[in-house]
């Protein structure tokens, strides 16, 4: 079992890497990272730079999927404890310089897959009376298109 101290937040209180963390949903020990087009960034560059400044916290760090040619533009980072998130979001979302490249930090949310949030369809007889046609978000077979 690791046991490290860190001291996050404002409030008094210190995380011990345990048992209690290793329960909580990954998703919900993880922070988003954007980077900037233009800049590119390496995984080394983003483990060694959090790693310095907040401890040995990272439980994984998971890179963009690109091609050879593409520049990755963002990350999810999951921490070992929620406790150090706060800590480097600083409540929202926080800007930091990794080697001259901005890097944005916010708390990862995870996308729910919806149907279609497109106002229900209606048949084409009520829509040559109402005057409008298809609305662009909606496809010929009537669903919504996810983009």
């Amino acid at each position: 079992m690791l046991s490290r101290s860190l001291s996050i937040s404002s409030r008094d209180e210190t995380s011990n890497y345990g048992e209690e963390d290793e329960q909580i949903a990954a998703d919900d020990r993880t922070i988003f990272l954007t980077f900037s087009k233009g800049y590119p960034i390496t995984e080394d560059e983003v483990r060694e730079f959090f790693t310095r400044r907040f401890g040995d916290f990272i439980e994984e760090l998971i890179m963009q999927e690109v091609g050879e040619d593409e520049q990755v533009l963002y990350a999810r980072m999951v921490a070992r404890s929620p406790a150090v998130i706060e800590g480097i979001v600083g409540g929202n979302k926080a800007k930091y310089s990794i080697n001259g490249k901005h890097v944005w930090a916010r708390k990862y949310v995870k996308k729910q897959h919806q149907q279609s949030r497109s106002p229900p369809r209606q048949d084409s007889t009520s829509q040559q009376q109402q005057g409008s046609g298809s609305s662009p978000s909606t496809s010929a077979s009537g669903r919504g298109e996810q983009f």
